[in-house]
């Protein structure tokens, strides 16, 4: 029977962590555990379920889960509350921060840190940007998560699993930039890089609305639509990749991918 899950990060803490991650600690020392004795929900998350949590916002006497340079509180589920649970905890890590996104299900955690990484290849769990392309197009086994970071760069240093989307589909699924959600046709993204590898060219994430609006305008000469004519031709195709959803998918195919070749999962 497939593993039930509400809240990625607790997939997380199962898989990653193996269900008993290691405690974190600073220089001021360790994250310290409170008793949940109100019941009250995550501050992060909002499950209520946990009998010991963490002290979720800064003060100078304790180490807390977020840092005095948090400011994205519009995000969490109860900002107002002092606990967070041990789920969210053990996703608000140091090697968590600065990571472009992250794709998971029950058997595995992979972690995508950039476009080049001296850790992959030393780490099983870490790939890099040019892997999402081989995920969006053959996904894990469900129930699976594929959460990223805002634009999907690791820059930003910020927090984004809690706001993932489990998924129990792997012909149409969601997958969350920050806290934005995505609808993603697998058929959609197959048929995309079958065309672009059909039709070769130095094809990047602005290729489509760039050609879209070429083509639009009458501007048949240009050399936008001379790059691409497979693409101009196929004005029913070109508008399907002109949604929002599909430019955003396939901005995250193109991520680190220079000229574009169709991506195998690792």
């Amino acid at each position: 029977m497939q593993q039930q899950y509400q809240y990625p990060t607790e997939m997380l803490f199962d898989v990653h962590h193996k269900s008993n991650p290691q405690s974190h600690v600073i220089k001021k020392g360790a994250r310290q555990q409170y008793n949940n004795d109100n019941n009250d929900a995550c501050a992060i998350c909002g499950r209520n379920d946990f009998k010991v949590g963490y002290l979720t916002h800064f003060n100078h006497k304790n180490v807390s889960v977020l840092s005095e340079s948090y400011g994205e509180h519009s995000s969490l589920a109860h900002p107002e509350n002092k606990l967070t649970c041990p789920y969210c905890e053990s996703a608000i890590r140091d090697e968590f921060v600065s990571l472009n996104g992250i794709i998971m299900n029950t058997e595995f955690a992979k972690l995508i840190v950039g476009v080049e990484n001296s850790k992959v290849g030393t780490n099983d769990s870490y790939i890099t940007a040019k892997n999402i392309a081989g995920y969006l197009a053959d996904p894990p086994t469900p129930p699976f998560v594929m959460a990223f970071n805002k634009n999907a760069m690791g820059k930003n240093g910020t927090h984004f699993l809690h706001k993932a989307v489990i998924n129990y589909s792997q012909d149409n699924y969601i997958i969350t930039m920050y806290d934005e959600q995505i609808h993603v046709s697998r058929d959609f993204v197959k048929r995309y890089l079958d065309f672009i590898e059909k039709h070769p060219g130095k094809y990047n994430r602005f290729t489509p609305q760039n050609l879209y609006k070429s083509v639009l305008a009458g501007n048949m000469e240009s050399k936008m639509v001379k790059s691409f004519p497979a693409l101009a031709a196929d004005m029913e195709f070109l508008t399907e990749c002109c949604t929002s959803n599909n430019l955003k998918i396939i901005y995250l195919l193109h991520r680190g991918q220079g000229e574009s070749k169709k991506t195998k999962k690792e």
